[in-house]
């Protein structure tokens, strides 16, 4: 019973005579009820004010895009638009939401993007709600894999958020939303459908033998990295149902070891060693063809960063690698490299066909680091290979500690004990600087007879220019 019900009873009780209270009585009881009821609205102005204030939640947030949305729609009327966003949408919800359960929520944004909120529930372990939303994007995945939904890329953050009511309606916001969209946006960027944080990737248990690491980035926008994890399992996006699942567990194996190699591992006194990641990605990258018979984009990405950069920059351990160009947008020099193949292709066939189109040679040739003072050939030493001097620069030195040459970056050394076949070191060669090469072993030099033949006409023309020397000297 309200305030003024309770104080129109007594009036007509003292009115009827039939009051048990006397007058003064009377009065005080109208107090009290007045005190109660001050009292009650109090606490639920506090009630109020509590849920309008924000309150601070740990989640884990499953963040969604449809793949193509602007072309799939680009024709349709807004009510074709409209009927299509919300049947894609009742399908997300009915295959991402555990119904009845509680501790999710779906928020719906701008056009197609969607994000699930999943909250700890009460007495659940720690972790726990990134294993429900882990489970809800398998099933999402199940469900493309089906076709019974939009391919979506997914982005799974495990985060703080801010929850508050407005105008009567539940708000939430915070960085990991915009976390978890970087993530689902990279999807595409490294050729898979889903994406997570170490958080989320760490609490999955069993199913940790599935997931990859793909490495350590700082999204654009971003002053902080994030480990991204994705996961490889047969029927599971880019791994096709009839994949080796053997050989697919055996990738992650090799794929997490290359990636520890290539962001380093404080806790473990593991620094950054890109040339023992790169022969790691190769073999990770092998496998994984052999257990889909599909490409490994991820790793291609990270093989293309140490094949762009060799070296960590000042930044990289504290940042891994920093993604500043959009999703499908590729650097400048990859664009005019690009544009560029017709005209190579026109000049000299047979370079574009072994070098342009087949890529086998890249990994034949095998990324070292060497520091200043170190001997790289020593003369009258069997070849081990040749050399092309990606950074730095080194001294050739003859029998009598002579220097003779002096070579820089971009150039190729070790290639005359095999024009003609010498097969003896004629020269010490030594690093004059801390040094990045690339190295291509006798065995594997003969496997390709366009490179051999770049090295021929080389070591023919410094010979050449020896000849040249010798009788100016003359």
């Amino acid at each position: 019973m309200d305030f003024w019900c309770r104080i129109e009873l007594l009036s007509n009780q003292g009115r009827n005579g039939c009051s048990r209270f006397p007058a003064r009585a009377l009065k005080l009881e109208v107090n009290r009820i007045g005190q109660d009821h001050q009292m009650n609205r109090t606490a639920l102005e506090r009630d109020n004010k509590r849920k309008s204030q924000p309150v601070e939640k740990e989640v884990t947030l499953l963040f969604t895009d449809m793949v193509g949305f602007g072309q799939k729609t680009a024709e349709m009327t807004p009510r074709e638009m409209a009927d299509f966003l919300i049947a894609y949408r009742r399908k997300l919800e009915s295959i991402v939401l555990d119904r009845g359960r509680g501790g999710q929520h779906v928020d719906h944004i701008a056009g197609d993007a969607a994000a699930a909120v999943f909250e700890s529930r009460p007495s659940e372990a720690e972790g726990k709600r990134s294993v429900r939303a882990f489970r809800a994007a398998m099933r999402l995945l199940s469900a493309m894999a089906g076709n019974r939904i939009a391919q979506t890329h997914i982005g799974l953050y495990s985060g703080g958020i801010i929850e508050l009511q407005y105008d009567g309606r539940v708000l939430r916001f915070g960085n990991s939303y915009t976390a978890a969209s970087r993530l689902q946006d990279l999807c595409g960027h490294f050729g898979t459908s889903i994406l997570m944080d170490r958080d989320v990737a760490l609490a999955q248990g069993e199913d940790l033998k599935y997931i990859s690491c793909v490495g350590k980035i700082t999204p654009k926008g971003f002053n902080h990295p994030i480990h991204i994890f994705t996961v490889d399992k047969p029927g599971m996006h880019r791994c096709p149902a009839d994949a080796d699942e053997v050989k697919l567990i055996r990738y992650v194996k090799i794929k997490n070891e290359a990636i520890e190699y290539f962001c380093g591992n404080d806790k473990c006194g593991i620094k950054p060693d890109f040339p023992k990641a790169r022969e790691k990605l190769f073999e990770a990258e092998r496998v994984f063809r052999e257990a889909t018979g599909r490409k490994d984009i991820a790793t291609e990405r990270v093989l293309g960063y140490i094949g762009e950069h060799n070296l960590p920059g000042s930044d990289f351990i504290s940042a891994g690698m920093k993604l500043e160009f959009k999703t499908g947008d590729a650097p400048l020099g990859v664009q005019l490299f690009r544009l560029s193949q017709e005209l190579l292709k026109s000049l000299d066939r047979e370079f574009f066909d072994s070098f342009v189109l087949n890529r086998e040679w890249e990994e034949s040739f095998r990324l070292e680091w060497r520091q200043k003072d170190e001997v790289i050939i020593e003369r009258g030493s069997r070849p081990d290979g040749v050399y092309f001097l990606t950074k730095g620069r080194v001294r050739v030195v003859d029998g009598e500690g002579k220097t003779i040459a002096v070579v820089h970056e971009g150039d190729v050394i070790g290639e005359m004990a095999y024009f003609p076949t010498e097969n003896v070191r004629n020269a010490t060669v030594i690093a004059d600087s801390d040094l990045v090469l690339h190295r291509i072993s006798g065995e594997d030099f003969v496997k390709f007879p366009a490179i051999r033949n770049l090295f021929e006409k080389i070591a023919q023309k410094r010979m050449a220019q020896r000849r040249k020397q010798g009788s100016e000297a003359r």
